[in-house]
């Protein structure tokens, strides 16, 4: 299962992204299909060699990644998430969060580039115990690079479109507030020959179907969301806020109704959802807004 799952990643990317890789094709002055170090020993391995030129110290590297655990668990991939990961290169030896083997063959690839590489916790310093892991594998293509100054342009400009948003997410807490509230009322009446029942037992009303991406395990979702108690009272919601509450779904950092719903909800989606006890807080509840074996009700928008 875990060749196959590999080479199946490895046989897509070779179709879409890196193009032909066969052993021993020069491109640019290096073989294409071989294996390379960097300067500090580090292994990693030319799918293909870009047309671009080298990225250099200071520059802005914006490159898709899928990372797989133990050949088997897609940790991430920014091809799904169509959100390219972004590092600024440091000298070789320089003291920061990025410095490490990622760092070190992004410091030697060109604009096009499609490397592979293969890290153990020892690369990390990461204790074996700690994690239970016995490898992680990175497929990577270094699309464009940045200069610093085209870099903070971007990242003003996105902060000014954020800010607005946040403005405006802010706006709308007491409307859906009540728009959850409305919901509940409708839930034995007007809604009752709509609602959708998942097979683990969670009712949802759907307002607007997304047309973005479907929600799989290790996809990032992001949601605004008002919850309540079936008596009506309101106990969190993400408006306030003016941002979207985010997690990784399947992993099991969220109550186990949310690891079920939104693989039924695609981006873009709004729907309300009824949750039994059992899959939010059970029997200890959560003190002191939510009681032991409360049901909830949740309005949620899947941000796209």
């Amino acid at each position: 299962m875990r060749i196959s799952f590999l080479g199946c990643i490895l046989f897509c990317i070779g179709l879409l992204s890196f193009g032909s890789c066969s052993k021993g094709t020069k491109s640019g002055g290096t073989e294409v299909g071989e294996f390379l170090k960097t300067p500090t020993g580090f292994t990693y391995y030319l799918f293909e060699r870009g047309p671009g030129r080298k990225i250099n110290v200071g520059e802005v590297a914006y490159f898709n990644v899928i990372e797989v655990m133990d050949d088997s668990v897609v940790l991430q991939n920014s091809y799904l998430d169509h959100k390219l990961r972004k590092n600024q290169i440091t000298e070789a030896g320089q003291i920061s969060r990025d410095v490490g083997p990622i760092m070190d063959v992004l410091r030697e690839m060109h604009v096009g580039d499609s490397v592979s590489f293969t890290l153990t916790p020892r690369d990390l310093n990461i204790p074996t115990e700690a994690f239970q892991f016995d490898h992680l594998t990175y497929f990577m293509t270094l699309e464009k690079i940045r200069s610093q100054s085209q870099w903070q342009a971007e990242k003003d400009s996105m902060q000014a479109i954020f800010d607005h948003y946040v403005d405006s997410v802010r706006l709308l807490t007491e409307p859906m507030k009540q728009k959850l509230l409305e919901d509940m009322k409708a839930w034995k009446g007007a809604y009752a020959d709509k609602i959708q029942r998942t097979p683990s037992g969670i009712e949802y009303y759907v307002h607007t179907l997304g047309t973005g991406l479907q929600i799989e395990n290790g996809i990032g979702v992001a949601i605004n969301y008002v919850g309540a108690l079936e008596d009506g009272t309101i106990f969190d919601d993400s408006y306030h806020d003016g941002r979207p509450y985010a997690f990784t779904f399947g992993r099991g950092t969220v109550i186990k109704a949310w690891d079920d719903i939104f693989q039924y909800l695609p981006r873009g989606s709004v729907a309300t959802i009824w949750v039994p006890a059992n899959l939010a807080y059970g029997e200890a509840g959560s003190p002191p807004a939510i009681p032991p074996n409360a049901n909830l009700f949740f309005l949620v928008e899947v941000i796209e």
